[in-house]
């Protein structure tokens, strides 16, 4: 497969769609990624935190910001 543009790849003489490479692009052009480090193993436990509350860790770390802004009074940063 010869890949033609960031989004589609070229079958014999048919183009098809790649979602997953249309998914990085957009990530890349839509959002920024903010890593935290976190002692080996704890991660587990973060994501098993995460599931008994019925989110995914992401939400979590949100909803721990959002918490702080308002404990702070700052006005909250959309965070999606």
């Amino acid at each position: 497969m010869k890949s033609t543009n960031t989004n589609t790849t070229e079958r014999g003489n048919e183009m098809a769609f790649d979602k997953a490479q249309y998914n990085i692009d957009w990530k890349k052009q839509n959002t920024d990624q903010v890593v935290v480090r976190v002692p080996k193993g704890k991660k587990s436990e973060l994501k098993e935190f995460a599931a008994r509350q019925g989110k995914d860790m992401s939400r979590i770390v949100k909803d721990a910001l959002y918490y702080y802004m308002d404990a702070l009074g700052e006005d909250r940063i959309d965070l999606g």
